[in-house]
């Protein structure tokens, strides 16, 4: 699955190992660092499935790196693996993503799909930043999750003050 020539054989030899139940982490590491970009998109997808059971955290690495893939699918399917998949400190990758991608609407429905549940978090993460913080880029992150469903209902209160503040 690594040695092929052509990028649509290792990818074919991916999914020949998953349906075989053969497919292991490893397969899946050397494919997320592919210098083809839609063998990285279809490792993600495939990655799915071995990231709630990664105890080291090894797999979960190569996934949350491609917040900074170069091609715009492999960003996509990140922010819709990271939206199943809720990864230990996967907040950063998704805000990264946001930042870089928010205006693009597929991009942005993914990102806020991914980030629906973690509503405390996004806004505690921007309130205790270090570097300046797009006052309009965050509350407009907030009505965005507000529209999107129920996102904001449980928000503490001193992350609510601190959306009031930047309004």
């Amino acid at each position: 699955a690594a040695r092929g020539q052509s990028y649509l054989g290792r990818m074919h030899a991916l999914y020949a190992l998953a349906g075989l139940e053969l497919l292991k982490p490893d397969h899946l590491i050397t494919a997320l660092g592919d210098d083809h970009p839609a063998l990285r998109e279809h490792a993600l997808k495939l990655a799915e499935p071995f990231l709630a059971d990664d105890p080291h955290g090894k797999l979960q690495k190569f996934v949350l790196a491609l917040s900074r893939d170069v091609s715009p699918r492999v960003r996509f399917q990140l922010a819709l693996t990271l939206g199943l998949a809720q990864l230990h400190g996967e907040l950063p990758a998704l805000l990264e993503l946001f930042e870089a991608d928010g205006k693009d609407p597929w991009m942005r429905a993914a990102v806020l799909n991914a980030l629906s549940s973690q509503a405390n978090a996004v806004f505690a993460s921007y309130a205790s930043s270090p570097r300046p913080v797009d006052a309009l880029s965050v509350v407009a992150l907030a009505a965005a999750l507000r529209q999107g469903g129920n996102a904001l209902d449980g928000i503490h209160k001193h992350q609510m003050a601190y959306l009031r503040n930047l309004a």
